[in-house]
């Protein structure tokens, strides 16, 4: 009978600490710094992330796991394939990291043993790559959902980097830049990242130019068949 007790009253730490434990690092543990850069490169997203764990309790914690939802392109709620995947800390050493599926969504999982002391910091650098596929002719729509993590980010950067050839035609609330890898856009704000771009050197609207590439076909239609017209009835 006491044995059964025993186990009863482990089961409910147990699970009391699973429950409580998010809500405790969500209040002790931010992302003092979480910046993500997103290259585009053939079939391929390569996601790159410098990441900056910071300790704004009283007391030092242990983070454990660290959780980072992954959307598909373009959907959320479409699984992606995620590959080449590694987190390392500041000193280079790789972090154990694994990778979560479900038949709705995927999570990269890496985790933090050290501790860490009030007011200090740790770093992390995470990548991998996943499947894109963008939809378009001669312009393509891009829109990245919002990153969900089990951490607080308390300053978030995102920047999006273009084949050299390629040019933003459309990125509202980004800052866009030429470099020597690409034209980038960043985006200084948590949120769903959208943009267009395409190989035709169009500067950046504040529409989308595909609406205005299809105009302009639908005028030249028009034109085009009024012109027949006129031809036929002066015959």
């Amino acid at each position: 009978m006491n044995g059964q007790r025993i186990g009863l009253v482990c089961v409910s730490l147990v699970l009391f600490f699973l429950l409580v434990l998010p809500s405790v690092l969500s209040e002790v543990i931010v992302f003092d710094n979480y910046a993500s850069t997103y290259t585009l490169s053939g079939g391929k997203l390569l996601v790159e992330k410098q990441l900056r764990l910071k300790n704004v309790g009283n007391s030092p914690i242990i983070p454990g796991e660290i959780h980072f939802k992954i959307s598909q392109e373009g959907s959320k709620d479409t699984v992606p394939e995620v590959s080449q995947y590694v987190a390392r800390n500041g000193d280079g050493n790789e972090l154990d990291t694994q990778l979560i599926k479900t038949a709705n969504d995927a999570s990269l999982v890496f985790t933090v043993w050290d501790p860490l002391l009030p007011g200090f910091f740790y770093d992390v650098t995470m990548s991998y790559e996943i499947d894109f596929r963008p939809k378009g002719v001669l312009f393509y729509s891009v829109n990245l959902p919002e990153e969900r993590t089990t951490i607080p980010i308390k300053k978030f950067e995102s920047t999006v980097i273009l084949p050299k050839r390629d040019h933003f035609t459309y990125a509202p609330d980004a800052e866009v830049s030429s470099t020597e890898k690409g034209r980038e856009a960043t985006w200084s704000e948590q949120s769903a990242i959208d943009f267009e771009y395409s190989i035709i050197p169009l500067p950046k609207l504040g529409f989308k130019a595909v609406n205005l590439f299809w105009i302009v076909i639908m005028v030249v239609l028009v034109v085009q068949l009024f012109v027949k017209m006129r031809k036929l009835r002066r015959l």
